[in-house]
């Protein structure tokens, strides 16, 4: 099995209403990204895809939610904007183009990792 990860990163604001500490003020992380693609097989150039390809299909998804409040913003207006539903929905967006994705995590600091995978 053949893997390949692209890592972007994005910084937004955010508050998660109703939760007991300093996380339900509207706060700022740098968020990183990192997407994760794995295929039985190689393309004729011996590839699973192209890195800067990935790169940029992951740049026009984020690209939206850079320096905004996520609160505010489509889904996370109706849904809490925390790592994990972030990675849920960078994963929805990107698997209708990157059939070979398998998980996106996302981090609001070192150390720390949430995300969905199939």
């Amino acid at each position: 099995m053949y893997r390949l990860m692209v890592e972007a990163e994005f910084s937004s604001a955010h508050s998660i209403v109703g939760y007991p500490g300093n996380c339900s003020r509207i706060h700022g992380h740098n968020y990183k990204v990192r997407v994760y693609l794995k295929n039985e097989e190689l393309d004729s150039l011996g590839m699973i895809s192209d890195f800067k390809e990935i790169k940029e299909r992951l740049k026009q998804i984020i690209f939206p939610l850079d320096h905004q409040n996520l609160n505010e913003i489509p889904p996370f207006d109706k849904i809490p904007p925390t790592s994990e539903n972030i990675a849920f929905y960078i994963f929805e967006s990107l698997k209708k183009s990157i059939p070979s994705l398998y998980e996106v995590r996302v981090s609001e600091k070192d150390g720390r990792w949430a995300g969905y995978r199939i």
